[in-house]
């Protein structure tokens, strides 16, 4: 394998292109390479060498003209079965909204670091917090670390690039007096049991929302968590087999108040399947639409926030009952271990990654108890 490098005199004037030669094709043929285009000689020599080098090596990857967006279409096909419906969803609305649109028309074979490093900033500055633009990072390289792999490009480009530090989000949580006044406020409310079991158990909204009675034990005070609700590749919802992690599949312990609250809510939804009869869907729910059937995530959302403007309370979304759950746990002095137990978090770390600024709280007054229970003539 060898090359030469030769002059080039057209209509735009003289320019330098290199030519491979590769032996001979299976038919006997001779087999060339021309690469053209080179501004001087010495550009034609650099090339020319860094080709002979990779082949030799075997890690030369043949100059292809499929753009970033055509590629990055028929990644997401081509590795869909590796993730869930719900991850497949996620991944699709990032490439679409947030990386075609820097990135699409470029052809893949010439991204460079820059250009992904440009598509950040614009990111940065129409907006998206730096999580969001972290986890589109996360996306645009693995998808071309497959293109590595399937030698469509020698390098990642998403490799070299710098991302923006994280910022922690303020969490969104009621103090205990609040959270008093929303569940007194909407004692009467016709979800008033989903609420209180947010609140109580910490639970996620699409945990609680196909929660079944078999999955209740009034009698011991206790639900388990078994199934969550997750994205399907069109957008829409469907119930999950299990939890989302085999920590997030779990028994929790509820409060008498809330039992009282479900034992409440299970006579009416009793009342309405008798008058609904033969219209009733038996599938088993504990909160429904009306019918037996599923009710939404847009729907409770929907309601939760008239019931947070009639509670007159700060503005907090149904996920903030939960981070009100682990707020106040803390703060009580409960273990963090038995907090991430209770939040079906994977880890006691993520729940202290979280919750960082209320563990600091709590350690703060854990030390002026131990300062009042010592002081000298107490």
């Amino acid at each position: 394998m060898r090359g030469s490098v030769q002059k080039s005199t057209g209509k735009r004037g003289v320019s330098w292109c290199y030519v491979l030669d590769l032996g001979r094709t299976p038919e006997g043929k001779r087999d060339q390479k021309r690469r053209r285009g080179f501004p001087t000689r010495k550009a034609a020599e650099e090339a020319l060498q860094r080709e002979l080098h990779e082949r030799r090596a075997g890690t030369y990857v043949e100059p292809t003209t499929v753009t970033v967006g055509d590629y990055l279409v028929r990644w997401l096909a081509e590795t869909d079965r590796a993730r869930s419906e719900h991850t497949t969803y996620a991944y699709t609305g990032i490439v679409r909204n947030r990386i075609l649109p820097h990135l699409g028309p470029v052809p893949l074979a010439k991204l460079g670091p820059l250009d992904v490093q440009t598509c950040y900033r614009k990111l940065n500055e129409a907006g998206y917090a730096p999580k969001t633009v972290r986890l589109t990072h996360t996306v645009l390289r693995q998808a071309l670390a497959q293109a590595v792999r399937w030698r469509l490009v020698p390098t990642n480009a998403a490799d070299a690039a710098e991302l923006p530090s994280p910022r922690r989000k303020e969490i969104e949580a009621w103090t205990a007096e609040q959270a008093r006044a929303f569940l007194a406020v909407t004692a009467g409310d016709e979800r008033h049991a989903l609420w209180r079991l947010l609140l109580d158990s910490g639970m996620r909204l699409g945990e609680a929302l196909v929660l079944a009675w078999d999955d209740v034990d009034l009698e011991a005070g206790a639900v388990a968590v078994r199934r969550t609700l997750t994205r399907t590749k069109g957008g829409g919802w469907v119930v999950g087999e299990a939890a989302k992690t085999r920590a997030g599949r779990r028994t929790i312990a509820i409060t008498a108040p809330t039992v009282t609250a479900l034992r409440a809510h299970r006579a009416r939804q009793a009342a309405r399947r008798l008058g609904l009869g033969p219209a009733w869907r038996d599938v088993g729910f504990v909160f429904d639409r009306g019918d037996g059937g599923r009710p939404s995530p847009a729907t409770a959302q929907h309601h939760f926030e008239a019931a947070v403007r009639a509670a007159r309370v700060p503005r907090i979304t149904p996920h903030g009952l939960r981070h009100t759950c682990a707020t106040l746990l803390i703060l009580a002095g409960v273990p963090l271990k038995v907090v991430s137990e209770r939040l079906g978090h994977a880890s006691v770390a993520i729940t202290a990654d979280v919750y960082g600024h209320v563990t600091a709280e709590a350690d703060r007054r854990a030390a002026d108890c131990l300062a009042d229970l010592l002081v000298e003539g107490a």
